[in-house]
């Protein structure tokens, strides 16, 4: 069987010229980009697709026919394959995040959420199918986290001011989403890329820098999720036939979060921040105004638990409902764009309708992840650990460069990990 390189080489110069380009934008580049610019680096993602839409323009109508009918012939497969009900669950849910735009107070908003979620989903499956050769992936895996992690270390350290000359959001505040997103990025450096060994020390002076500019990130979700997902690895290292209860417990917080948060969580904040004052690793009250918008998002999901708020209706809640008063009469701005927890988010918007649906999803993940390789297995699932453990205590799960950064993410590692025989769409 010929490797992906060798497959690769059969395609028209114009659209392995498109492939070479589109690597190095979105595996190297972007990361890069991202440290001064968010609206850069998903430009950098736009280009992509662009980039790839016109080599297969350039290659001629029997290669843009090919891409056509391969993507119609994958979405056949998995409504008639072994997945059908995982993607019917996945399709289920878009739906009811469209129905629930309905009796939502913003409803744009939440559409313009389907719009981000099912066109991140197409990007996934066209970088997937797109980014070959596997070792120039490698390799522009490699220098781009080098080279953004060592600019996010010098920006953390004032030594340079690349956000503040050319992001619309100077605050180093948002470089958090740098961090989160080098996090990502780790989970795929340990696969192999076909490189000579030459490449496993930069690899590793990669991971060690990352880890410094995590260190230096304020960002406290993103080194709990440092922890979380390297110990998900070290435990399917040595016990693989975990995998389905990692995703069982996924879905059973999922569940029920909502239910131990009112009966914990009643005056939780006001202790978290009295004792912030003395622990230096509650930096700025920052888990006690957490904790008081979850109080806030976790009344508002009493009052409609069954259907929830409608799609995007979070925002609106957290902008001037009880979440806001809440954190205000603790002394924290009135205003909040999200529960800051995917879980509430997803009982505030969607509903029991929608946390049983996203469960399922969780629930069923392991089945189509039993298809991959050990590495590749757990570099999904650490992929998925970190998300959850970030997405659990910061931002909105829906915002774009978010849901894009997990989309790439999952790109890569699943590029990285396919077998030398090249065939990633079976994976």
């Amino acid at each position: 069987m010929s490797d992906a390189r060798t497959q690769d080489s059969e395609s028209p110069r114009p659209l392995r010229l498109a492939r070479l380009g589109a690597i190095w934008l979105i595996v190297a580049a972007l990361p890069i980009a991202q440290v001064g610019s968010s609206r850069l680096a998903t430009a950098l993602l736009g280009g992509t697709m662009l980039l790839l839409g016109g080599g297969y323009l350039l290659a001629g109508q029997k290669w843009m026919g090919s891409f056509w009918r391969s993507w119609f012939n994958q979405l056949r497969d998995l409504w008639t394959g072994p997945h059908r009900l995982l993607a019917a669950l996945a399709f289920g849910f878009v739906i009811w995040m469209i129905v629930s735009s309905a009796w939502s107070r913003v409803p744009l908003r939440g559409l313009q959420d389907v719009l981000v979620l099912t066109w991140t989903s197409f990007t996934c499956w066209v970088l997937v199918r797109e980014l070959k050769p596997r070792n120039v992936v490698g390799r522009a895996l490699i220098l781009g986290s080098l080279c953004a992690a060592v600019l996010l270390v010098l920006e953390f350290a004032n030594v340079t001011t690349l956000r503040s000359t050319f992001a619309a959001h100077p605050d180093h505040y948002y470089l958090n989403k740098n961090a989160a997103y080098l996090l990502l990025m780790a989970c795929a450096l340990p696969l192999p890329s076909g490189d000579k060994s030459g490449w496993r020390i930069p690899r590793w002076v990669a991971f060690g820098l990352i880890a410094i500019a995590i260190g230096f990130s304020p960002s406290q979700s993103t080194q709990l999720a440092v922890v979380s997902a390297a110990g998900v690895v070290v435990l399917l290292t040595w016990f693989p036939k975990l995998l389905p209860w990692i995703y069982r417990g996924l879905a059973l917080v999922v569940l029920i979060f909502p239910a131990l948060l009112w009966w914990f969580a009643e005056g939780l904040a006001g202790q978290i921040w009295t004792a912030s004052n003395d622990v230096s690793f509650l930096q700025q009250g920052n888990a006690a105004h957490r904790v008081a918008l979850w109080e806030g998002y976790g009344g508002s999901i009493l009052q409609k638990p069954l259907f929830g708020w409608g799609n995007g209706a979070s925002f609106d809640l957290g902008m001037s409902g009880p979440a806001a008063k809440i954190a205000e009469s603790m002394g924290f701005p009135p205003q909040a764009t999200s529960p800051h927890n995917f879980v509430l988010e997803i009982w505030t918007n969607f509903g029991a309708v929608g946390a049983l649906l996203i469960a399922a999803i969780f629930w069923r993940l392991p089945s189509l992840l039993a298809k991959l390789n050990g590495r590749a297995m757990r570099s999904v699932t650490a992929i998925v650990v970190a998300t959850y453990s970030i997405s659990f205590l910061q931002g909105s799960v829906f915002q774009a460069w978010w849901v894009s950064s997990i989309a790439i993410a999952l790109a890569i590692a699943l590029v990285l990990g396919s077998d030398s025989s090249g065939e990633r769409g079976q994976q």
